[in-house]
């Protein structure tokens, strides 16, 4: 029995000489693994349909015993092609598809981050320039949008509420929040010392409200807004290390962004 539906191609490698293994994220939210035969050598079935990042509308069969599924065919509905010309918003949505692809469990619905994703792409089709905020408002969103949300609003220690009288907070990765000044103070030197080597990572007030605040908007909202460099670098340290934590590896695609982003 064929299926059919609208999707984004995350992912392809190759599979042999002449086919290839594609990953999609469909529009209501599922990831899926594809078998495309002869998609490397025949241009009559899927064409440049398979090509990373376009929108495409399927045709494909399950089948039984297998978590691949067969695809049929693959019609091009749209290719973001401006996307592609731009290499800092290229960059930025592969790092996009990796976190897709290695937070979003397969055959599990999630079609906020399938809608997230075209409101990136579509933003980045525009002729806007790419601001530095919008990479650590884009892992953050996608922490929350895929259930890793970290805790930002109170200690994860005592459960005080953030507050700005606090004096300082700090992000404490392996415990999947922000940890108050006091709390932090209160552990003991050697074993802390020893067990949050760079895995903790200062985090003001001002970062914290603007990741809490800014990513409750949609990323058409997220320009102009007025982030200094070491508000950047604060946020991109501390999310980035929960994000390779929680994947249990480096994320490829991390180092290409901050290497484009750098230059």
């Amino acid at each position: 029995m064929l299926h059919e539906a609208k999707a984004i191609v995350l992912k392809k490698i190759p599979y042999g000489e002449d086919d290839l293994i594609v990953t999609l994220l469909t529009e209501t939210g599922l990831k899926m693994s594809c078998f495309a035969p002869k998609a490397r050598v025949s241009k009559k079935r899927f064409g440049t349909a398979l090509d990373l990042f376009c929108v495409v509308y399927i045709c494909y069969k399950e089948k039984p015993g297998s978590s691949l599924v067969s695809l049929s065919s693959a019609e091009l509905l749209f290719s973001y092609q401006k996307i592609r010309a731009n290499l800092s918003k290229f960059a930025l949505v592969c790092f996009l598809s990796e976190l897709v692809t290695e937070f979003v469990p397969e055959h599990m619905a999630s079609p906020e981050i399938y809608s997230f994703f075209i409101q990136i792409m579509t933003l980045f089709e525009s002729p806007q320039n790419l601001e530095d905020h919008f990479l650590p408002l884009l892992e953050h969103s996608v922490l929350s949008l895929t259930g890793y949300k970290p805790v930002l609003e109170s200690c994860v220690e005592c459960r005080d509420v953030f507050s700005e009288k606090e004096n300082a907070y700090f992000f404490y990765g392996l415990k999947g929040g922000v940890v108050c000044s006091s709390c932090f103070s209160k552990q003991d030197p050697l074993s802390h010392a020893k067990e949050s080597k760079g895995k903790v990572f200062p985090l003001s007030h001002g970062v914290i409200l603007r990741l809490l605040h800014e990513t409750l908007h949609q990323p058409q909202s997220w320009s102009g807004a007025s982030w200094k460099k070491p508000e950047i670098t604060e946020a991109r340290q501390a999310l980035e290390y929960f994000l390779q934590h929680i994947a249990g590896k480096p994320l490829k695609t991390l180092t290409f962004v901050s290497q484009i982003l750098a230059s």
